[in-house]
């Protein structure tokens, strides 16, 4: 195991839809976590709503954060974990029901296939990512620990991470490609909740939600287990692209918009309302209400679905005494969390930029200021395997062809070299839940952007 061995690591990668980052770390005795080589490339051209669409380019980069990370670390990496989280991932429950003739005894085999049971259940075109287990019914008992208790049936649901069956094989392809075995494919929300919220707030009850660029992933727990899972076809880029294409300006300077102004402040709202916006060209205005209305209607439209997977799970916030937890890109938007409030009344609401509970050492103190590492160091923390294959050996073609980057391709982001140690088909997404009429103060500034974002997310965004 990765965390027995001083010459240990563990090796993941993460398929986010803005950026694919990989990392090298161990967990070391006293619980910090030590990243030995970490690097980031931007994924826009070959990533959209976590699923591949370019496999050549994904095949490419692949290689490339291999080769950084093992120049990194000078050793062989011989698997990767790897993370995704792509839209149309679901979580879905199949009940297993048997009777037995005679009292028997719970044996693992006896677990393994009913595991076996539950998978073939699925659908032709669905992937299941992870079956969980509920609680265990057997006969009058109830337990989450079924091994060695006698029956004579057994009760028990499992809940599937269900995923197109097509943007997974995709993915593996690409690895296959690019040379890279797997060692385990997971999703990528449920590791990082493992470290952004503790055992006893998830044994309780809690929400977890991931707002990423392209998507917004829901986790609800509660009883220590995962109970309902979602990932929602909405996210921050969202948000920047309707800008840009009602203001009809650059993303670069949408995103800039978005990030100053934020979600309006309600306090404020009729006295910045008519201040005025220069964009960056010089001649053309708009009125900070103007803006507003386009963040808002969006980010209501996000909150809103959140809402809606909650109420699905069937929890509600007596249930889920420990609230919201909430990190990713989107989740820092400005102002974000009264609209929270809003539709969250009397919750537990936290928000952070960075798993706060890990203790994390690296040459750059500041490599994951932003987050972007935060996906990958929950791998670091969870994986067991270890990935060290050994003395690097770099084998070299004398005909192989290396480009010239060019300002086009951004340099992948990567940790400082230290000294050695010893094409997916189109899916369906989850189903979103259209914005409702509000009769509040923000009424009058979504009326008329309601008209030109309307459409804008449907079964086929």
């Amino acid at each position: 195991m990765a965390k027995e061995n001083s010459n240990s690591f563990v090796a993941a990668i993460v398929l986010g839809s803005s950026k694919v980052t990989g990392i090298v770390g161990r967990k070391e005795p006293e619980g910090i976590i030590n990243v030995l080589a970490y690097v980031a490339i931007p994924s826009v051209d070959f990533i959209n709503k976590g699923c591949v669409f370019n496999v050549e380019k994904m095949t490419t980069n692949l290689k490339t954060i291999r080769e950084r990370l093992e120049e990194q670390v000078n050793r062989s990496i011989g698997r990767f974990y790897v993370a995704i989280d792509c839209k149309a991932t679901r979580s879905i429950i199949h009940s297993i029901n048997k009777e037995y003739h005679e009292r028997l005894t719970i044996t693992q085999e006896l677990l393994d296939n009913l595991l076996v049971l539950n998978r073939e259940e699925k659908a032709a075109d669905r992937l299941y990512l992870e079956s969980i287990p509920f609680e265990y019914k057997l006969g009058t008992i109830v337990t989450t620990e079924p091994l060695g208790v006698m029956t004579e049936s057994i009760h028990t649901q499992f809940l599937n991470i269900s995923c197109n069956a097509t943007t997974v094989e995709t993915i593996e392809t690409c690895f296959r490609k690019a040379g890279l075995p797997i060692e385990r494919t997971t999703l990528a929300a449920t590791q990082l909740a493992t470290v952004v919220t503790s055992e006893q707030e998830r044994t309780s009850g809690c929400v977890f939600v991931d707002m990423g660029s392209e998507t917004t992933t829901v986790a609800v727990y509660k009883g220590k287990l995962l109970r309902h899972l979602a990932v929602i076809p909405l996210g921050g880029a969202n948000i920047t692209r309707d800008i840009a294409n009602i203001l009809n300006c650059e993303e670069s300077e949408a995103e800039t918009l978005k990030r100053t102004y934020g979600y309006p402040d309600i306090q404020h709202l009729d006295d910045d309302s008519d201040q005025i916006i220069p964009l960056r060209d010089g001649n053309r205005t708009y009125k900070q209400g103007d803006l507003y209305d386009i963040i808002g209607a969006r980010v209501e439209e996000i909150v809103q679905n959140i809402k809606h997977q909650i109420d699905l799970s069937g929890f509600t916030r007596e249930n889920l005494v420990n609230g919201l937890f909430l990190i990713g890109g989107a989740a820092q938007l400005p102002n974000i969390g009264r609209a929270f409030d809003a539709h969250f009344k009397d919750w537990n609401i936290r928000f952070s930029k960075t798993p706060t509970r890990l203790s994390v050492s690296c040459e750059n103190r500041n490599f994951n200021d932003g987050g972007t590492f935060n996906v990958a160091l929950a791998m670091v923390v969870n994986g067991e395997a270890n990935c060290n294959a050994g003395e690097r050996t770099v084998q070299k073609d004398l005909f192989e062809s290396h480009p010239t980057p060019t300002p086009a391709d951004p340099a992948p982001e990567s940790a400082p070299t230290p000294a050695p140690e010893p094409e997916s088909e189109p899916q369906e997404p989850t189903p979103t839940v259209k914005e409702k009429s509000k009769t509040s103060i923000f009424s009058k500034f979504f009326s008329k952007t309601k008209k030109t974002l309307s459409g804008l997310v449907t079964e086929e965004d």
